[in-house]
């Protein structure tokens, strides 16, 4: 009897098992390879037909929903390739199989087609920008082996737009648990109606943790931007989620420099990252300078850590310019309430657009670094002036502001402030240290 129901049993559930066998074989077949490389065709072809001014900055409006149509749908294909792949195979067999489904990139085969134009003519608009330029990385993250890493990228004006997507092995396929996108929608501000991408660098790391769930990435992007050096940039630390989406933790965007320096993020350890890039220079002198932005991850808490700049002239910039929720961290204790004062005042003055009546903005110039008799402490003098603007005035006004006297403190591995005032400190009186700089 026991015999003839473990038959009864094994020949019922058989089909289930001869089910879910032929559904694997059909999402992993030829044909189903072929639908969604066909889909990714249909859906690249309003972009490639929209036409846009050869110098404008960002997405238009109008051009974003299909741009995000095909975005999902470059991710489809990411999916289903891995769905059907053992987590034994290469990434770069992985990588050749889902390119060869995309689109083949269309740039130089539509610049041959493309007659000689007169100089004239980038004021005319252009079509083949979005959605041009398909591109696939794929590799196994160098600090977490569990996980698989698929970059997609397209071409926008004067850049690109990246998606990640991150992939677990479950059984003998990969299941993805993020992925992290550009949502595209448009800044509604007057005269600009452009979305934002995910482009210029595309840097990814992840952070182990402790443990195997406790792993979260990171994204620092720039913005592509056609006409200016300065941009901005993003970074974010996500955590994975049981729909395939990123959960944000924490984001924030910055102002950088689109210039010869090379922004890098890295790994310090399993719950920390680093990330440096270029910014602007605080003083007229200075163009530009190096800001480190290193943060703890805790759960769901994120910390800045110290250094925040590569000198204390660069630190003073940093500590000005930052949040206070982070320049209070590089902050002596003890001085935390006086000195969020002077960091109030600091972002007040920077945010007044105009002076009695006229349009007006902050120029600051750097004074000395001086040497203080405490040992590792320094003086760091800043000076500012108001330019005021005035209509059938060429040059406007000029009004000086109070010269500002900083006091940091080095501390090993960066610094912290430990006093702002508007006199300085006769006990600092040594010679220039950034004379040279």
């Amino acid at each position: 009897m026991l015999e003839r129901m473990t038959r009864l049993w094994l020949f019922a559930f058989l089909p289930f098992v001869l089910l879910k066998s032929a559904l694997t074989q059909t999402a992993c077949s030829p044909a189903s390879e072929a639908s969604v490389a066909a889909e990714v065709k249909r859906l690249q072809s309003p972009a490639l037909e929209y036409k846009i001014m050869p110098m404008d900055s960002g997405v238009p409006a109008a051009a974003a929903g299909m741009l995000l149509r095909l975005k999902e749908g470059l991710a489809k294909v990411s999916d289903m390739v891995l769905a059907c792949q053992d987590p034994s195979a290469s990434p770069s067999a992985i990588q050749q199989k889902i390119a060869a489904l995309l689109p083949v990139n269309r740039s130089a085969e539509r610049e041959k087609q493309k007659p000689p134009t007169p100089d004239n003519d980038m004021d005319k608009p252009i079509s083949g920008v979005l959605g041009n330029d398909i591109v696939v990385e794929v590799a196994l993250v160098s600090t977490d082996s569990r996980i698989l890493e698929v970059v997609l990228s397209s071409s926008e004006p004067c850049g690109t737009d990246s998606q990640l997507l991150l992939y677990q092995p479950e059984g003998n396929s990969w299941r993805r648990v993020m992925r992290w996108s550009a949502p595209l929608i448009p800044q509604k501000k007057p005269g600009n109606d452009t979305a934002t991408s995910f482009g210029d660098f595309f840097l990814t790391a992840i952070l182990p943790g402790s443990s195997k769930q406790d792993w979260h990435a990171v994204v620092a992007h720039g913005t592509p931007w056609c006409t200016s050096r300065f941009s901005n940039f993003g970074l974010a630390v996500l955590a994975p989620s049981t729909t395939g989406a990123a959960r944000v933790i924490w984001q924030t965007d910055r102002d950088y420099s689109r210039g010869d320096f090379v922004s890098r993020l890295k790994v310090i350890d399993p719950n920390t990252f680093e990330f440096r890039t270029n910014v602007a220079g605080f003083g007229v002198e200075e163009y530009e300078r190096t800001a480190v932005y290193r943060y703890r991850v805790q759960g769901d808490h994120v910390e800045r850590l110290e250094p925040i700049a590569v000198n204390g002239r660069g630190f003073v910039d940093e500590w000005l310019e930052s949040p206070w929720e982070e320049a209070a961290l590089q902050t002596d204790v003890s001085m935390r309430s006086q000195l969020q004062i002077a960091h109030t005042l600091y972002e007040q003055q920077e945010h007044e657009k105009s002076h009695a009546g006229h349009e007006s903005y902050i120029q600051h110039t750097n004074g000395p670094v001086l040497a203080c008799t405490e040992k590792k402490t320094y003086q760091v003098q800043m000076n500012a002036r108001r330019n005021i603007l005035i209509t059938g005035k060429p040059g406007g006004e000029t009004k000086d502001l109070p010269t500002a006297y900083f006091k940091i403190r080095e501390t090993g591995n960066g610094y912290e402030m430990i006093g702002a005032s508007s006199i300085p400190d006769s006990h600092c009186a040594g010679p220039d240290l950034m004379a040279k700089h």
